[in-house]
């Protein structure tokens, strides 16, 4: 058991993680941008934080933090220091979808206690929406959690998309702080040019997928049909089964090289040096 800062007595372990949430919580929300970095650094392993948002963007999460704020975990090490740690990326290396969950851990807005409830917003989208603010209107009634999510073309999601939204302060609150911001922008280009490579990712894709495919055929429950499995890794399907409703989903090499162009030329991803 440890004590709990301040207060003099012993509280069970749960009690104690659940007051430093808060405490992390709070001192996310109410720090100036230009003190969060010294004020955190101590509660939250930051460079990890900001590493989760990278990669969970350039990859495109539908059901993570950037857009349904939602499928992670955080953990509290012996030190009092606070991880983030991702999980569940099924909905991974395919176009945003509108629409989303209730929520991650904390409710709707997910990251803890309360603090990052998601707030309905029924605004019209115009043509001077910016995508960094967040979903409106025409991108889905409600925020995060709702059914709203960021207007998007294709795969071309902005590597500061929903940065200015206040419903996802883990990624508001740590952006807009100018070094943070710059790590975080140097991260996407690190993860675009190494990672989102064909000549890297397609001879594990098919060895993977070959490992499978024999199953695939004689699975009697799939969601999707075996010719469309088979296809996955060079066609772009047409979404079938329980929960395809006629999209067309990307192949996993067309997102792959269509994403990586994509943010190598972003003026912001440039600016950073990287």
């Amino acid at each position: 058991m440890r004590k709990v800062a301040g207060a003099g007595v012993r509280a069970a372990p749960g009690e104690v993680s659940w007051s430093e949430l808060i405490r992390l919580c709070k001192v996310l929300n109410d720090t100036p941008a230009d003190k969060l970095e010294e004020a955190l650094g101590p509660l939250l392993d930051m460079d990890g934080a900001l590493k989760f948002l990278a990669v969970e963007n350039v990859l495109i999460n539908n059901d993570g933090y950037g857009i349904r704020t939602s499928d992670y975990s955080i953990y509290e090490d012996t030190q009092g220091r606070f991880h983030i740690i991702p999980h569940n990326f099924n909905e991974t290396f395919l176009r945003p979808e509108a629409g989303g969950g209730p929520g991650g851990p904390g409710g709707r807005g997910g990251f803890g206690p309360g603090m990052m409830l998601a707030r309905p917003r029924f605004a019209q989208a115009d043509k001077n929406d910016d995508p960094r603010d967040g979903p409106v209107g025409a991108r889905g009634s409600g925020g995060p959690g709702f059914n709203g999510g960021p207007a998007v073309k294709g795969v071309e999601l902005d590597p500061l998309v929903a940065a200015n939204d206040s419903n996802k302060p883990l990624l508001s609150k740590l952006l807009a702080a100018p070094a943070l911001r710059a790590r975080y922008l140097d991260y996407v280009p690190q993860i675009a040019e190494k990672w989102l490579d064909w000549n890297k990712v397609g001879p594990v894709t098919q060895q993977c997928h070959s490992l499978t495919a024999e199953d695939v055929k004689t699975d009697t429950r799939k969601l999707y049909s075996a010719e469309a499995f088979l296809k996955s890794i060079t066609d772009d399907t047409q979404a079938e089964g329980r929960f395809g409703g006629g999209r067309q989903t990307i192949s996993l090499k067309n997102f792959v090289e269509q994403r990586r162009t994509f943010l190598l030329n972003q003026a912001e991803v440039k600016k950073s040096g990287t």
